[in-house]
């Protein structure tokens, strides 16, 4: 977006970032400011929530009404912090407020209805030719396209470092790529939930309370598509070592692990693209008679530009600004068509023992206790997805939005439950799946549970270059239980100085 400042802002961040350079040598790129305030006043009127994983995720990409944040940079190097303040999520599922302003809540005016994460988001981060380093709290993705079954950018954001190493072909013509992803959650978190569940029949005491997340991908890059495998793995039960540091293919007998591998690619034409991914978590023998059963996962997508259009005039609230993804062929303007399908198998995501420790999910501390997200694919297992959306914008107005139909299984693991019973106060480790073999004839899919359709568009109106309107509609069919609806309809203004 071309971001165009008043002299009155010009002038106030010019002051700031000299005030600064006496500390700290800016880089010359100051049109954002080191110094950042955004407002998101929403109003609404919304149909009763009810709670699952979908709905969490859309909890953490909601505009927050409020966003402190500091951006630094010079020589290669930007650091962030991002402070944000939320709406509380009991106010945010039960849409009492009417208003996603954190004061307002279902007994009017509180000073107890918000969540601030501190920091929301917070890393440093170095960048050239060759290397790409980033510590910290930030969204991470893997793929090419708006979803990945491995790492998908859906998850909320977590604690992590990646290093990425990027190389030319010596041949020419194209680059590779080695990246390297190690994330985890909090000690005292997992801590807390070995304590709350070591009770079950299926916990066992582990050695380590520690649990991460960590994912090496090698791809190639030429000069219109690009190719590449990556191998991520849940670590659990035991302590990190060295040895978890080398290259791809190295982990899959261990047993405190699960292992998963990943293939995306990426090919760029004139006017669309094509993009996607196929994952797999288990594969059983036909000799095998125990054991996890077949886990796999696809996706594919294609984006057609059908035409130019021009680049809008106001601001837009963006939920990944700061995801760290791998590059990719997308197009930058114009008025861009995108249809996307994805299949996820009845086991995916799930063990046979299924203790949160061992599962692809990130656990997420809110006030009320813990919540799980899922890693890769933010609707889960058993689920069949058609998309299509569109983006087109102008000198004043901007508009985007997609359709979604969700076709979720007998097994899918995001669950809906009702007020006072959310998942929110409790994390969920799913029932385990006993002596599940390849030779079941629905290891694919179960059957459809639920049909869902989605329907997110969005409209932005350019007030100034620094203020624009906002209308939105959220509304989720359950199609084969309409009980389960939820909508809301939301109008406010985003301002950023």
């Amino acid at each position: 977006m071309v971001q165009r400042r008043s002299f009155l802002k010009r002038l106030l961040l010019g002051a700031g970032a000299g005030f600064l350079s006496l500390v700290l040598p800016l880089s010359a790129e100051t049109d954002r400011g080191w110094l950042q305030l955004e407002v998101f006043p929403v109003f609404s009127y919304a149909q009763t929530r009810t709670a699952d994983a979908i709905e969490l995720n859309r909890y953490f990409e909601h505009p927050q009404f409020f966003n402190f944040e500091i951006e630094l940079s010079a020589g290669g190097f930007e650091y962030v912090m991002d402070l944000g303040l939320f709406r509380d999520p009991f106010n945010y599922f039960e849409n009492t407020a009417y208003s996603n302003i954190p004061m307002i809540g279902k007994n009017g005016l509180t000073l107890s209805g918000y969540f601030v994460n501190t920091p929301a988001e917070g890393y440093l981060a170095f960048q050239n030719d060759l290397f790409d380093i980033s510590v910290g709290r930030r969204k991470w993705a893997f793929g090419y396209g708006e979803y990945n079954m491995a790492l998908g950018r859906q998850a909320p954001y977590y604690d992590g470092l990646w290093l990425s190493f990027n190389p030319p072909d010596p041949r020419g013509g194209g680059r590779w790529h080695y990246t390297f992803l190690f994330a985890g959650d909090e000690a005292k978190m997992t801590s807390e939930i070995w304590d709350r569940h070591k009770t079950e029949p299926y916990w066992k005491d582990f050695s380590s309370d520690l649990r991460w997340f960590m994912a090496h991908k090698l791809s190639y890059q030429g000069e219109s598509w690009q190719f590449g495998i990556s191998e991520n793995m849940v670590i659990s039960e035991v302590d990190p070592g060295f040895m978890m540091l080398m290259p791809i293919w190295h982990n899959l007998s261990r047993g405190s692990l699960n292992d998963s591998i990943d293939i995306s690619f990426e090919k760029r034409f004139e006017s669309w693209r094509l993009y996607g991914d196929a994952y797999m978590d288990d594969f059983t023998l036909a000799h095998e008679t125990k054991g996890n059963p077949n886990a796999w996962g696809f996706y594919a997508g294609a984006d057609i530009r059908l035409g130019p259009a021009e680049p809008f005039g106001g601001v837009v609230f963006d939920p990944y600004e700061h995801l760290k993804s791998e590059a990719d062929s997308s197009f930058s303007d114009g008025i861009i068509l995108s249809l996307q399908g994805a299949l996820t198998s009845r086991y995916l995501y799930n063990r046979t023992e299924a203790h949160p420790f061992g599962k692809f999910v990130m656990f997420r501390r809110i006030p009320t206790g813990f919540v799980e997200s899922i890693i890769g694919f933010p609707y889960g297992n058993d689920v069949i997805m058609a998309k299509a959306s569109l983006e087109w914008s102008g000198r004043r107005f901007l508009a985007r939005g997609g359709l979604s139909l969700l076709l979720m299984g007998e097994d899918n693991n995001v669950k809906l439950y009702s007020t006072g019973d959310y998942a929110l106060s409790n994390i969920l480790p799913g029932d385990p799946l006993q002596n599940t073999v390849q030779s079941s004839s629905n290891w694919l899919y179960s059957g459809i549970r639920e049909i869902n359709l989605i329907i997110d568009p969005e409209l932005y109106f350019a007030l100034t270059d620094s203020l624009s309107a906002y209308g939105g509609i959220d509304c989720r069919l359950v199609l084969n239980d309409p009980s389960q609806n939820k909508f809301s309809f939301n109008l406010g203004a985003y301002w950023e100085f």
